[in-house]
């Protein structure tokens, strides 16, 4: 197999090199060819071949979509989320990730744990554009669903202005942590210590058992 970073290898011996660069740091892995593979590469050397397999296999996966159709399902679920990294070109940077189920995907544990049996992934380093270009082409499968596509995100405002743009219909929801981290900002302003954290525990349950408009009244009790 010729890759593109110029190094001819056999496809075996690609297939090692990938497996070893993904385990750990590319340092990491001269130390591991040399003791299995009885190879000396260097860091570099494994990078770029780790990297051009990588990308072989992106492109692989674009063309031959192995992804369940979830359409049949009567609501589908998207979330999506950021989380920052330190990568060694550009410090710290934001990795996205954008996750589809659907409702019968879904399983009860207990009354308070859920398990999914199967969820599809899009996850993307860098520009938030290019991760919707690319959530989109799951996403697109199911923009008929209307109000039963249904989002739960965080507050993040180009989560909500691409959701309004691309899927107008959808059902969005801001995820119940977040919502109760806004809340807790406020409480704090008024309750501390053991009366804010009882107050708080009061206030996950008006948000889960009797929603936002009860939660809503029992914030504009509050003697501010």
């Amino acid at each position: 197999m010729h890759l593109a970073t110029g190094h001819r290898v056999s496809p075996l011996l690609g297939e090692k090199i990938a497996y070893i660069g993904q385990l750990d740091s590319y340092e990491k892995g001269s130390e591991i060819a040399l003791q299995l593979l009885n190879l000396e590469l260097s860091d570099t050397k494994i990078y770029r071949l780790t990297d051009a397999i990588g990308k072989h296999a992106a492109e692989w996966l674009e063309e031959e979509d192995l992804r369940d159709d979830i359409s049949e399902q009567p609501v589908i679920y998207a979330q999506m989320d950021g989380s920052m990294i330190l990568t060694r070109e550009d410090s710290w940077k934001e990795v996205k990730l954008g996750r589809v189920f659907g409702w019968d995907d879904l399983y009860e544990e207990t009354s308070t744990r859920n398990w999914l049996k199967d969820s599809k992934y899009v996850a993307y380093l860098g520009n938030h554009k290019t991760f919707e270009t690319a959530f989109s082409k799951i996403l697109d499968n199911y923009s008929d669903k209307g109000e039963d596509l249904v989002f739960i995100n965080d507050g993040a405002k180009w989560q909500w202005n691409w959701i309004s743009a691309e899927y107008p219909k959808a059902t969005q929801i801001l995820d119940f942590y977040h919502a109760m981290e806004h809340i807790g900002s406020f409480v704090s302003l008024v309750k501390s210590g053991v009366e804010k954290t009882a107050y708080m525990e009061q206030m996950g349950h008006f948000l889960k058992e009797e929603g936002v408009n009860a939660c809503w009244r029992k914030i504009q009790a509050l003697d501010c």
